[in-house]
């Protein structure tokens, strides 16, 4: 067999393989939370439905606890009515008793025999009264007793309640950052970002490493960049032939690492390309990986200027000189932005402030040179291009504009010296030859 026919039956093995991993339904290989629709092609970022926690277990456990004070409350009273009955009975008794010795006794001895019996009935109502009050007590006793217990175990039962409330809240959290990469990963999939694709897809598996959706992904993500290896162990994991082995601590900080660059990389070519709005969806996901990265938020920021979003991008800038106080480029880019929104004076100052921090960078020195000229401070703006050629001596155009800041100073010499450095530097500059002619021919 010929290696081109051994290489078109892999391929077409490999086409099968994945059209039938894609036939699956998302809603097989997905948790009940995580199978509500992905968000449309293009809109990237967009959280899955969250999972709807239980509701009914605070209700439950509300409705256990007035159950068991309801029980506690109305314990069974039936010993103090025996006691009740049999004092009824002793007094019934001892009435009868009375009767028969009044019948048998003399007169004389009646009055004797009431007195006995009055002293009996006090004797024995004080007898009652002892025991009611005793077996109250025992009573309250018995019933005091199950309710410090019922209460004890109420309290372990609701701190049990919020335990298991806030595992299934930490649960939702995790699933819902699960589908966003998940979603993520689809979109750049769709265009064919594979890099970032299965970056995104390694991101879902970290939050929920029980997603066959995004391990089926994975596989086919794997065979499309020749990697047979990985893509046999994500279908075992899909097919339930393999468990899902957790990140350690290093592996999620070198994928976030990744992750980090990938997506800045990204957002700095869709900047190139002039195309902000998919440049600072990029950075803002780059942020999500290095939210103090400083050179994300200067992108960032640089990206929302152009977008003319000002107030995110002077937020941006912001954190920039928070994160990286002496930068001095930031604050340079930060007083372009400024001078676009016509604050002069604000941008003037960012500038000295950058030329304070990077004395020795020759555009920064243009910068302010060229913000100096605008508001018709031409002793400073040549000053500033003086220190800039100082700089960068070989600039052939730093010398020409110098040139004419001399020039419409009236400082003819100096400007003839400066036309003259920029021609030796390149003879094709026209306007320098025609303004070194002019003013040779004025002073002749």
């Amino acid at each position: 067999m010929t290696d081109r026919r051994r290489l078109t039956i892999s391929f077409l093995m490999s086409s099968a393989f994945a059209a039938a991993l894609l036939s699956l339904p998302d809603s097989s290989l997905m948790t009940p939370a995580l199978a509500a629709p992905g968000p449309e092609s293009g809109q990237r970022g967009n959280a899955a439905s969250k999972a709807a926690a239980p509701q009914d277990r605070g209700t439950d456990a509300a409705r256990s606890k007035d159950a068991l004070t309801t029980r506690a409350k109305h314990q069974p009273d039936g010993k103090a009515k025996n006691a009740a009955n049999t004092q009824a009975a002793s007094d019934m008794q001892a009435a009868s008793d009375t009767q028969a010795a009044s019948d048998t006794q003399a007169a004389s001895d009646t009055q004797a025999a009431s007195d006995t019996q009055a002293a009996g009935d006090m004797q024995a109502a004080s007898d009652t009264q002892a025991a009611s009050d005793t077996q109250a007590a025992g009573e309250q006793a018995v019933e005091t007793a199950p309710e410090q217990k019922t209460d004890g175990e109420q309290a372990a039962g609701e701190m049990d309640i919020v335990d298991r409330a806030h595992l299934v809240v930490d649960e939702t959290i995790l699933e819902d950052q699960a589908a966003q990469h998940y979603y993520l990963a689809g979109s750049y999939l769709r265009a064919w970002e594979l890099e970032l694709s299965e970056i995104e897809l390694e991101e879902a598996t970290i939050y929920s490493p029980d997603m066959k959706a995004a391990h089926r992904d994975l596989c086919i993500v794997s065979l499309l960049r020749f990697n047979p290896l990985r893509a046999v162990a994500e279908f075992m994991m899909v097919t339930g032939l393999g468990e899902p082995i957790p990140y350690t601590d290093a592996e999620k900080a070198e994928l976030n690492k990744r992750a980090l660059i990938a997506h800045y990389k990204k957002g700095l070519a869709w900047g190139q390309k002039h195309n902000w709005q998919e440049a600072t969806t990029e950075l803002k996901w780059a942020l999500t990986y290095g939210p103090r990265d400083f050179a994300i938020h200067h992108s960032l920021a640089f990206a929302y200027a152009n977008l003319g979003e000002f107030s995110q991008s002077e937020e941006q800038y912001a954190e920039t000189f928070a994160l990286a106080p002496a930068d001095g480029f930031a604050h340079a880019d930060f007083a372009n932005m400024l001078e676009e929104k016509g604050q002069i004076a604000r941008a003037e100052n960012e500038l000295q402030r950058a030329v304070q921090l990077a004395p020795s960078a020759a555009a920064l020195h243009v910068d302010l040179g060229w913000v100096a000229e605008a508001r018709g401070d031409l002793s400073t703006a040549s000053q500033e291009f003086q220190t800039a050629v100082g700089l960068s001596p070989s600039h052939a155009g730093l010398w020409a504009h110098l040139g004419r800041l001399l020039e419409r100073e009236g400082l003819s010499g100096k400007a003839i010296d400066a036309y003259s450095r920029a021609l030796s530097l390149d003879p094709d500059l026209p306007e320098a030859r025609q303004s070194l002619a002019r003013l040779k021919q004025k002073s002749s």
